[in-house]
C-alpha cells in the first residue's frame, strides 16, 4: 500500500555521484513524542498526512496511559552526539572509523514543577521510543505494520533555579538514540505549511474529583490537578453535556441514567432519579474531545479523572 512516509537522506550501498532530491531534510530538532515501544502508526491511516496526524493524535489520548506518546516541545536543542574517532589495531595502523548514535540536550518551557514531576517519572520507564519532532516532518522507523517510533534513551533533569536577575528556571531533558544508524534511515510525515504540532497536541490532563450524593442529584467538583483550575467554571458549556460524564452503580457496575448535567456555585450537579451508591468519572479523552463542544477545548487538550463514590437519596 502507497503511504505519504519519506525518506530523509537517500541510502545506496553504491556510491552516487548524483545530487538526491529527497523529500525531507533535517533541519532543527523542535520536540518529541515519548511513549513506550510497541505503539505505532498503521500503514492504512500513512494514506494521507491528516489520516497519520489524526492517529497519532488519537494515540497522545488514548484511554491507557501505558498507551500514549506525549509530546515535549522544545524551546532549544542542542546536538551533543560523540565526534567519530578513528579505530586503531594493536599495531596503531588505522582500521575505520568508530561512531556513535545520536545524543541531544534539550530545553523545554517552565510548565511548573508538577509538569516536570511528571516528566521524571518516565526516566524509569523501561522500553522508551520516540517520534522526532522536525520543524517540517515528524520522524521514526517504516516496519511491517506502518510507522513505529525509534529506540530511544531519555532522561528529564532536575530544573535549575534563575537567578532572579534575568537567568531563567532551566528545565532540561536528554535525548539519543540507541542505534546508530536510526538517524539516516528515518522516514517521516511531511507537516502541512503552517502547521504547528504544539498547537495541536495539548495532551491530557488530571483532573481531581470529589463528589456527595443529594436527592435525585450528584454534586462534583472538578479542578485541574496541577493547575487547581476549576474547570467547571472554565469549561462550563462543555462539562454540561451528559456524554461527558459516565455514572455506574456500585453494586453490579451498570450505568446511571444522567437526566440533565448544571453547573452551579462552580460545582457540577447531576440529576439522575437512581437512588444509591454511584461511582462517577469523565469519560474517556478521546470521548471528551469527540463532544460536540469538546472538554478541554480541543486540538488534542483534553482531561482525565480520578473516579469518586457518591451515594443518592430519594
Amino acid at each position: 500500500m502507497a503511504t505519504i512516509l519519506n525518506e530523509v537522506t537517500c541510502n545506496d550501498k553504491y556510491v552516487n555521484g548524483g545530487i538526491p532530491s529527497c523529500a525531507l531534510k533535517i533541519k532543527s530538532l523542535r520536540g518529541i513524542f515519548i511513549g513506550r515501544q510497541g505503539g505505532y502508526i498503521p500503514t492504512a491511516n500513512l494514506a494521507t498526512v491528516d489520516g497519520a496526524l489524526d492517529y497519532l493524535r488519537d494515540l497522545s489520548l488514548d484511554a491507557n496511559p501505558l498507551n500514549r506518546f506525549v509530546f515535549i516541545p522544545f524551546s532549544e536543542a542542542t546536538d551533543n552526539t560523540k565526534a567519530p574517532e578513528s579505530k586503531q589495531t594493536a599495531f596503531g595502523l588505522e582500521e575505520g572509523v568508530q561512531e556513535y548514535p545520536f545524543m541531544a540536550e534539550a530545553k523545554y518551557l517552565n510548565y511548573g514543577i508538577g509538569f516536570t514531576e511528571e516528566l521524571r517519572k518516565m526516566n524509569e520507564v523501561q522500553g522508551k521510543a520516540c517520534f522526532i519532532v522536525d520543524e517540517t516532518f515528524i520522524g521514526g522507523k517504516e516496519g511491517a505494520l506502518g510507522l513505529y517510533p525509534i529506540p530511544c534513551n531519555f532522561h528529564a533533569n532536575l530544573p535549575k533555579f534563575g537567578n532572579g536577575g534575568g537567568t531563567l528556571t532551566e528545565n532540561k531533558l536528554t535525548i539519543g538514540f540507541k542505534n546508530i544508524n536510526d538517524l539516516t534511515t528515518m522516514k517521516g510525515i511531511v507537516l502541512p505549511d503552517g502547521y504547528a504540532v504544539e498547537d495541536n497536541f495539548k495532551g491530557v490532563l488530571e483532573v481531581e474529583l470529589t463528589a456527595v450524593g443529594g436527592s435525585g442529584i450528584i454534586t462534583v467538583t472538578a479542578k485541574e490537578k496541577l493547575s487547581r483550575l476549576n474547570i467547571a467554571e472554565t469549561f462550563a458549556t462543555a462539562i454540561v453535556q451528559t456524554g461527558a460524564w459516565v455514572v455506574t452503580k456500585v453494586s453490579d457496575g451498570s450505568p446511571v441514567t444522567i437526566t440533565g448535567v448544571t453547573v452551579s456555585s462552580g460545582n457540577v450537579v447531576l440529576a439522575t432519579a437512581f437512588v444509591g451508591a454511584c461511582k462517577v468519572k469523565l469519560a474517556a479523552p478521546l470521548v471528551l474531545e469527540a463532544l460536540t463542544t469538546p472538554l478541554g477545548g480541543g486540538s488534542g487538550a483534553c482531561f482525565e479523572s480520578n473516579q469518586v463514590t457518591a451515594t443518592t437519596t430519594a
